[in-house]
């Protein structure tokens, strides 16, 4: 199934990588390590056994580390795959990782995701132990969000935040972004607080709380919204009806955001690379389109997927 969250919070990673760091709780006492030019994002493809994690850094310092960063939305066999992560990130690149698991919602909570991965000989006697950092953002009060920098802002309304209290989270963050960022940053901003906001609350409900943001009436990423909600309204009916206007609101939604996040990116698409992305009919392919928005330099690099696609 497509997800858009992972997609987001690495872009959000991108923008704001010191941010990050704080956030997830990496200090030093050298205050220049935690600006953004003393931080470098890594190549994530482990090709070692074809596998990808989230968000790597390498950290400039006496005793340089990296600083691994895996999202989690759905919480699928994750001690599993950070202690796989970071033995292949060591093995990679050498210097000591340090691992944090960040869990966007309470679903992704699971009981073996307590920090640590540890197995045991026959015997009893431990013969690995893994140690990683786990954040579950739920539990983060919303006012630690609103006061914190701007790179974190999105994930206020998936915070300690309730339901009557979130329109006012959300004027708030207006305020903020309106101080803080540009008119092109705005939009990216919202962009990713809508998206956030799926993991909360269904679409009707993000474009029922964002529709007191002005900036969200001048934004691509409203209009995109509506356009999909027209769209699935249309398809609404007798069963097959139903279940084509999901497949078709899944296409839409990953379609708009390769290109909302691609424009933002490449810069504007050429008409060729348009039509390519509207013939693309595939979930697994747009999910794969999205997957690579960071790993490429130009939409014509990106687009080169379909070429092998099924």
């Amino acid at each position: 199934m497509f997800n858009p969250f992972d997609v987001t919070m690495k872009n959000l990673v991108e923008k704001s990588p010191s941010a990050w760091l704080r956030f997830v709780g990496v200090t030093s006492t050298d205050a220049k390590l935690l600006e953004d030019e003393d931080i470098a994002a890594l190549d994530t493809d482990l090709t070692t056994v074809t596998t990808t994690c989230d968000k790597v850094f390498r950290v400039t310092a006496p005793s340089p580390f990296l600083l691994h960063i895996e999202f989690e939305s759905e919480g699928r066999n994750v001690p599993g795959r950070v202690h796989r992560y970071g033995v292949l990130l060591d093995y990679k690149y050498n210097p000591p990782v340090h691992s944090v698991v960040v869990l966007l919602r309470r679903e992704a909570d699971h009981p073996e995701i307590n920090g640590r991965v540890e197995r045991f000989r026959p015997n009893g006697r431990r013969y690995l132990y893994f140690e990683y950092d786990v954040i579950r953002v739920w539990e983060i009060a919303v006012e630690q969000i609103l006061a914190g920098e701007i790179g974190i802002l999105p994930l206020a309304p998936i915070s300690a935040v309730s339901d009557a209290d979130l329109p006012a989270v959300l004027r708030c963050m207006e305020k903020r972004v309106e101080a803080e960022l540009n008119p092109d940053e705005r939009d990216d901003f919202w962009t990713y607080t809508y998206l956030m906001m799926g993991l909360r609350y269904n679409r009707e409900q993000s474009i029922t709380l964002l529709k007191g943001v002005v900036h969200m009436t001048n934004s691509t990423t409203y209009m995109a919204i509506l356009e999909e909600g027209e769209a699935r309204g249309e398809a609404r009916g007798e069963a097959r009806g139903v279940a084509l206007g999901e497949l078709h609101g899944r296409l839409l939604e990953g379609r708009n955001l390769v290109l909302l996040l691609g424009t933002k990116r490449f810069g504007q698409p050429s008409e060729e690379t348009l039509a390519q992305l509207e013939v693309v009919n595939s979930v697994y392919v747009v999910e794969s389109l999205a997957q690579r928005l960071l790993e490429v330099e130009s939409w014509q690099e990106l687009m080169e997927i379909l070429t092998f696609a099924p």
